[in-house]
């Protein structure tokens, strides 16, 4: 499927009966894309309303490796929300710990396997699910703690069961319920069925927002040195000619990263700056560091791929040998 040409492959999709269902991976493959940029999901919606088809659940809003379903627009159906690259619109989807299994208990389990299970797995708390798999609530060290100081001492895991943290779904923002996962300590994710699926901790999100916004000062140290070396060695008139009509003759201006390749393209300018490094490398990891650089500020729902930030690291390194 990997070399099936996109459009050919949404032709069929279309036709077929039942719908086609493949993961977010698969989909992206088909455009010969890893990751959900803003272009690359614009792409691919164009492409999906010309067969006039949408993906359920939509293709933004899941973790990778979720399946979705390519079925038919129905009448008067909008497309997907378009608010996937909004600032702030980090789903609780999105994140890697809602992509991991989640261990449950029931109601009825005796407190010393709730709390074997949480010894054993290293967790701080539990799914609490009823007897069809429905979320109940979830069991905490905490609320274990508490039960152990009452007279009647708590024998079942209904006895102990936290049931006053409402779960979220999967499609809700992180921004929007951040305080209620910061005042329990975690966050149970639910599916439309209201069976748990994942466990995010505050912890969890810590280590997330770290993931995906710290490439940002590599970036911004990649672009001072940039800067530096381009005020000292380029003509102000060169430099002025790049930049808005708003900014020409302002002493602070600077130009946007993909501004500095535009200019620095010309061999004649590219030379000034007195870099001993291969020309077309520069080009091409300066871009390669604008992109980054905006599907991190405007948000995209994939992080950087580990061998993107190893290759801005590594250019972050060549610019400071040689300056």
């Amino acid at each position: 499927m990997e070399n099936d040409d996109p459009l050919q492959f949404l032709k069929r999709a279309s036709e077929s009966d039942p719908p086609v269902s493949l993961s977010v991976t698969e989909l992206l493959r088909l455009w010969g894309e890893e990751r959900r940029s803003a272009d690359v999901v614009e792409r691919i919606r164009t492409d999906l309303a010309q067969f006039g088809l949408t993906t359920d659940p939509p293709f933004t809003r899941v973790w990778p490796e979720n399946t979705v379903t390519l079925r038919r627009r129905r009448p008067n159906e909008g497309s997907e929300p378009e608010d996937y690259d909004s600032e702030g619109a980090l789903r609780f989807a999105h994140l890697t710990s809602a992509s991991r299994r989640v261990h449950t208990v029931r109601e009825s389990d005796s407190l010393v396997k709730a709390w074997t299970e949480m010894v054993d797995r290293e967790h701080s708390q539990l799914a609490v699910v009823g007897k069809d798999g429905d979320y109940r609530g979830v069991v905490t060290e905490r609320s274990i703690a508490a039960a152990l100081f009452k007279p009647a001492k708590p024998t079942t895991v209904a006895e102990v069961t936290v049931r006053d943290q409402r779960p979220v779904m999967g499609d809700n923002r992180v921004l929007d319920l951040l305080d209620e996962v910061y005042a329990a300590g975690f966050a149970a994710i639910v599916d439309d069925a209201q069976r748990p699926i994942g466990i995010v901790t505050v912890g969890d999100l810590l280590r997330e927002f770290v993931m995906r916004h710290s490439p940002i000062l590599t970036i911004g140290v990649i672009e001072l040195r940039v800067r530096k070396r381009v005020a000292e060695r380029i003509d102000r008139k060169v430099l002025d000619r790049h930049l808005p009509k708003r900014s020409k003759g302002d002493p602070d201006a600077a130009l946007t990263l993909g501004k500095y390749a535009h200019m620095l393209r010309p061999l004649e300018h590219w030379e000034r700056l007195g870099w001993v490094i291969d020309h077309d490398y520069f080009l091409r990891m300066i871009g390669k560091t604008a992109r980054i650089r905006n599907e991190i500020t405007h948000f995209s729902p994939d992080p950087p791929s580990a061998e993107s930030l190893a290759d801005i690291e590594a250019f972050a390194r060549t610019l400071h040998e040689l300056t």
